[in-house]
């Protein structure tokens, strides 16, 4: 054999040793991808054509995804479709953010989104509007950088930024992340890192427990993290929310597609801060000194709290980054009128909150900041939350929990938006006229289909969430607040209905008022049963077997009535069945219950429907 010959040979075998591990890396991988391991799914799935187009469906997949910490119980994304090519007289808006953006606690219809495509419908009567909602649950801004970046490949006219609550404990949060949570390139070597399949297989072998926990992300953390006054990841919370939101206007300006970025409001006036402070290296009898304060002004606070907030104040002189005495102090001067030292005092108390599930001043400040950077309006919702509660500080009148707005808040935000249009130019301005010219919330709230079984699912949802220990120790007020709530509801319905709302899982995916719509259908009760379907069509997808199943449900109840369908509701049904093909021809979950509606709308409304 020649030296040639040999040094080839072996360079060939240095080649194969080096290669080996990638082909068996890269063959476990493949193999553990077919077996349902593995990340890195777009939150956009393409679907098929369709008589309309091509279909596009956000898919949870996608949402959960995000979530490798908390597999277990990701965050969720709502379920919208449209279709490409966008028609031209479309408007599509993008709303981008977390689970306040998303409209948590209210269903789908309820949430700021729709009240924003009804209300740009009104000022918009000869344009097709979309707002699909891309808010996800427990994320912080980083998730929602991802999310945008797929959004601008279909066709968007307008994207709305709505994120910074979660910078701390949500995914790809500082807290929730480490040191990492604050570099982009570290946050993009996680996600990577954390898709591989072989890194999630070796994480379910070797703490199976924490894999499949059936706990949120935001959960875990609570008693896991302490963020002081001066930790390190305040600065680097801002930091991060500054990269990402200005990497977002950076892509969307690079497009020409114009953007609205909201601050973030939230409850300050009726949440205490949730966080416990550590007393470690203060004295003993410094400690002692402040909880009598406290005690003293706590007890003098209903009554009289002109003298509760003395000992209030002398308790933030002894500790001035306790959040907990600046919420006192803060209820204290409310309490006598005094509204904007209230506010500050408030205020104070979130930013010093050391479990701060609420944007600070710094993260609110940040966001404008980069607003004024590229020159793009501001939709200021923690101001416009402001001027419309009590006193000037936002409670309970406009929020439900920390973030999460009530009804009234969704369609202020709604509200906030559409006024915001009224300051652009081009194809996207809102004449001031047309603005005020819109109905007064109630009218949206009712046409999108409000009602009282919606409300009373939000309220045990509340009452849950202020039900888990630490809410509890916090807030042990919001608990019985949100039961009264409940049971005021609860007192004007029958015995079988109050149990239906007593034992609704206000997370399932069947809405109550589909739960109650079928209550009344066995009573014969097919007027109230129709409407209540209606509105459960409006909480659940399009092209879902939900949606067939209340389409078909609403049909039947019609026909009990009056003996027959109307033409548009003939029409409704076909676009159902048009749905249901197309379900069964891209293999979406459920088929059986696909085919089940499918085959009763055919009978439902005969020949025609068939065609």
């Amino acid at each position: 054999m020649s030296v040639k010959k040999y040094l080839s040979r072996i360079m060939l075998f240095r080649i194969f040793c080096l290669a080996l591990p990638v082909i068996l890396f890269l063959f476990m991988e493949a193999g553990l991808r077919l077996a349902g391991f593995g990340a890195g799914r777009p939150v956009f799935r393409n679907v098929g054509t369709t008589k309309n187009g091509k279909l596009v469906v956000t898919d949870q997949g996608g949402a959960a995804d995000y979530f490798f910490a908390s597999r277990g119980y990701p965050g969720k994304i709502i379920q919208y479709n449209f279709f490409q090519p966008k028609d031209a007289n479309t408007v599509r808006i993008f709303v981008v953010g977390e689970s306040a953006a998303r409209g948590f606690p209210q269903p789908r219809n309820l949430a700021s989104s729709a009240f924003l495509e009804a209300m740009l419908r009104d000022v918009w009567p000869r344009r097709k509007v979309e707002v699909i909602n891309l808010g996800i649950t427990a994320v912080a801004s980083y998730p929602v950088l991802e999310v945008m970046n797929e959004a601008l490949q279909y066709s968007p006219d307008l994207i709305i930024v709505y994120t910074g609550h979660n910078e701390f404990f949500g995914a790809y949060g500082v807290a929730s992340v480490g040191w990492g949570g604050s570099n982009p390139w570290t946050l993009r070597f996680t996600r990577f890192f954390n898709s591989l399949a072989l890194v999630q297989t070796g994480k379910k072998v070797l703490a199976p427990g924490h894999f499949n926990t059936p706990m949120s992300l935001m959960e875990k953390m609570v008693g896991q993290a302490y963020i002081a006054p001066d930790d390190w990841r305040r600065n680097a919370a801002k930091d991060s929310l500054y990269r990402n939101v200005r990497e977002m206007l950076a892509r969307c300006q690079a497009r020409g597609i114009p953007v609205i970025l909201c601050t973030q409001p939230s409850n300050e006036r009726n949440i205490a801060p949730i966080g416990q402070y550590r007393f470690a290296g203060i004295p003993e009898d410094k400690q002692q000194e402040f909880e009598r304060h406290i005690n003293l002004g706590s007890h003098l606070l209903a009554a009289k709290p002109a003298l509760a907030l003395i000992p209030f104040q002398s308790a933030c002189g002894l500790i001035p980054d306790h959040a907990r005495a600046h919420f006192f102090r803060g209820q204290a001067l409310f309490a006598l009128h005094r509204y904007r030292e209230a506010q500050e005092a408030f205020t104070r108390a979130r930013d010093l909150d050391p479990m701060p599930w609420r944007a600070t001043s710094s993260i609110n400040e940040t966001l404008r900041s980069v607003a004024r950077e590229f020159k793009i309006p501001v939709c200021d919702l923690e101001a416009v939350f402001r001027a419309n509660s009590h006193g000037g500080s936002i409670g309970w009148e406009l929020m439900n929990d920390t973030v999460h707005p009530v009804l009234r808040g969704q369609a202020l935000v709604a509200e906030a938006v559409t006024d915001s249009l009224t300051r652009f130019s081009g194809p996207l301005a809102v004449s001031s006229a047309a603005y005020n010219a819109l109905a007064g919330w109630q009218a949206y709230a009712g046409r999108l289909g409000d009602n009282k079984y919606d409300r009373c699912t939000v309220a045990y949802r509340m009452h849950a969430f202020f039900g888990l220990s630490y809410m509890r120790s916090s807030n042990p007020d919001a608990v019985s607040r949100f039961k009264q709530l409940a049971a005021k509801i609860e007192g004007t319905e029958t015995p079988d209905i109050q149990n239906m709302l007593r034992n609704n899982n206000p997370f399932d995916r069947r809405p109550i008022t589909a739960r109650v719509a079928r209550a009344f259908m066995l009573k014969k009760k097919y007027a109230e049963a129709f409407e209540l379907y209606k509105i459960a069509q409006r909480s659940v997808p399009f092209y879902t077997p939900l949606y067939m199943e209340y389409v078909y449900l609403a049909l039947l109840c019609r026909e009990k009535l009056n003996g027959s369908v109307t033409a548009a509701e003939r029409l409704q049904a076909m676009e159902a069945i048009e749905q249901g093909r197309v379900l069964l021809r891209y293999g979406f979950p459920d088929a059986k219950a696909t085919r089940f509606y499918l085959g009763r709308l055919l009978q439902l409304c005969g020949a025609t429907c068939s065609r």
